[in-house]
Protein backbone atom coordinates (compact mmCIF):
# COMPACT_ATOMS: atom_id res chain seq x y z
CA UNK A 1 0.00 0.00 0.00
CA UNK A 2 1.47 3.53 -1.17
CA UNK A 3 1.59 6.48 1.12
CA UNK A 4 -1.46 8.14 -0.60
CA UNK A 5 -3.73 5.32 0.30
CA UNK A 6 -2.56 5.00 4.10
CA UNK A 7 -3.41 8.84 4.41
CA UNK A 8 -6.73 8.31 2.42
CA UNK A 9 -7.62 4.74 4.78
CA UNK A 10 -6.73 6.79 7.98
CA UNK A 11 -8.57 9.91 6.82
CA UNK A 12 -11.75 7.03 6.33
CA UNK A 13 -10.88 5.19 9.72
CA UNK A 14 -11.04 8.84 11.79
CA UNK A 15 -14.48 10.06 9.50
CA UNK A 16 -12.24 12.88 8.71
CA UNK A 17 -11.86 14.97 5.40
CA UNK A 18 -8.39 17.03 5.91
CA UNK A 19 -4.65 16.75 7.53
CA UNK A 20 -5.55 19.27 10.30
CA UNK A 21 -9.19 17.21 11.19
CA UNK A 22 -6.55 14.15 10.80
CA UNK A 23 -3.92 15.49 13.41
CA UNK A 24 -6.85 16.43 15.66
CA UNK A 25 -8.24 12.85 15.60
CA UNK A 26 -4.93 11.28 16.38
CA UNK A 27 -4.20 13.41 19.23
CA UNK A 28 -1.39 14.90 17.04
CA UNK A 29 0.05 17.86 16.00
CA UNK A 30 -0.16 19.69 12.12
CA UNK A 31 3.47 19.26 12.04
CA UNK A 32 3.61 16.34 12.33
CA UNK A 33 1.60 15.46 9.89
CA UNK A 34 3.61 17.63 7.51
CA UNK A 35 6.17 15.79 8.15
CA UNK A 36 4.95 12.59 7.10
CA UNK A 37 3.78 13.38 3.84
CA UNK A 38 6.99 15.11 3.50
CA UNK A 39 8.68 11.94 4.22
CA UNK A 40 6.03 10.41 2.55
CA UNK A 41 6.13 7.67 5.24
CA UNK A 42 3.53 7.30 8.26
CA UNK A 43 4.98 5.66 11.10
CA UNK A 44 4.18 2.40 11.78
CA UNK A 45 2.74 2.51 15.05
CA UNK A 46 -0.05 4.81 13.92
CA UNK A 47 -0.72 2.61 10.95
CA UNK A 48 -1.75 -0.51 13.75
CA UNK A 49 -5.01 1.45 13.51
CA UNK A 50 -5.76 -0.08 9.92
CA UNK A 51 -4.27 -3.86 10.41
CA UNK A 52 -7.93 -4.35 11.48
CA UNK A 53 -9.63 -2.98 8.84
CA UNK A 54 -7.21 -5.16 6.39
CA UNK A 55 -7.50 -7.98 7.93
CA UNK A 56 -11.69 -7.64 7.85
CA UNK A 57 -11.81 -6.89 4.59
CA UNK A 58 -9.44 -10.08 3.49
CA UNK A 59 -11.82 -12.28 5.47
CA UNK A 60 -14.54 -10.57 3.23
CA UNK A 61 -12.91 -10.96 0.30
CA UNK A 62 -12.39 -14.79 1.54
CA UNK A 63 -15.96 -15.39 2.54
CA UNK A 64 -18.52 -16.95 0.15
CA UNK A 65 -21.24 -16.21 2.78
CA UNK A 66 -21.56 -12.57 3.20
CA UNK A 67 -24.92 -11.39 4.47
CA UNK A 68 -26.43 -8.05 5.18
CA UNK A 69 -28.49 -7.31 7.75
CA UNK A 70 -29.89 -4.77 9.90
CA UNK A 71 -28.81 -5.37 13.53
CA UNK A 72 -24.90 -6.97 12.23
CA UNK A 73 -25.09 -9.78 14.42
CA UNK A 74 -22.43 -12.57 13.98
CA UNK A 75 -24.20 -15.67 13.38
CA UNK A 76 -22.96 -18.83 11.73
CA UNK A 77 -19.30 -17.55 11.16
CA UNK A 78 -20.52 -15.46 8.33
CA UNK A 79 -19.56 -11.69 7.89
CA UNK A 80 -22.81 -9.21 8.46
CA UNK A 81 -22.56 -5.49 7.12
CA UNK A 82 -25.59 -3.41 8.36
CA UNK A 83 -26.85 -1.26 6.39
CA UNK A 84 -25.33 2.08 7.70
CA UNK A 85 -21.69 0.20 7.52
CA UNK A 86 -23.00 0.01 3.70
CA UNK A 87 -24.24 3.23 2.98
CA UNK A 88 -20.70 4.56 4.96
CA UNK A 89 -19.05 2.53 1.54
CA UNK A 90 -21.38 3.37 -0.83
CA UNK A 91 -20.69 7.16 0.40
CA UNK A 92 -17.31 7.03 0.42
CA UNK A 93 -17.58 5.31 -3.19
CA UNK A 94 -19.68 7.90 -4.53
CA UNK A 95 -17.05 11.03 -2.60
CA UNK A 96 -13.88 9.52 -4.86
CA UNK A 97 -16.18 10.20 -8.16
CA UNK A 98 -15.91 14.09 -6.98
CA UNK A 99 -13.10 16.61 -7.87
CA UNK A 100 -11.55 18.34 -5.45
CA UNK A 101 -13.65 21.31 -5.44
CA UNK A 102 -16.75 19.23 -5.56
CA UNK A 103 -15.21 17.91 -1.77
CA UNK A 104 -14.37 21.17 -0.57
CA UNK A 105 -18.51 22.02 -0.73
CA UNK A 106 -19.97 19.02 0.38
CA UNK A 107 -17.66 18.88 3.32
CA UNK A 108 -18.40 22.18 3.97
CA UNK A 109 -21.90 21.58 3.35
CA UNK A 110 -22.11 18.48 5.85
CA UNK A 111 -20.24 20.09 8.61
CA UNK A 112 -22.61 23.46 8.57
CA UNK A 113 -25.88 20.71 8.55
CA UNK A 114 -24.24 19.08 11.69
CA UNK A 115 -23.40 22.46 13.44
CA UNK A 116 -26.93 23.60 12.62
CA UNK A 117 -28.52 19.82 13.86
CA UNK A 118 -26.47 20.87 17.16
CA UNK A 119 -27.63 24.30 17.93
Amino acid sequence: MDFKEEMRLLKLHYKVFNNKELAVAMGLSEDGIKNWIRKKAIPKKHLKVLENNQNIIKNIGNNNNINANNNGVNIHGDVHINNVEQKDKELCELIKQLDDNQKDYYYHLIKADLIKKNL
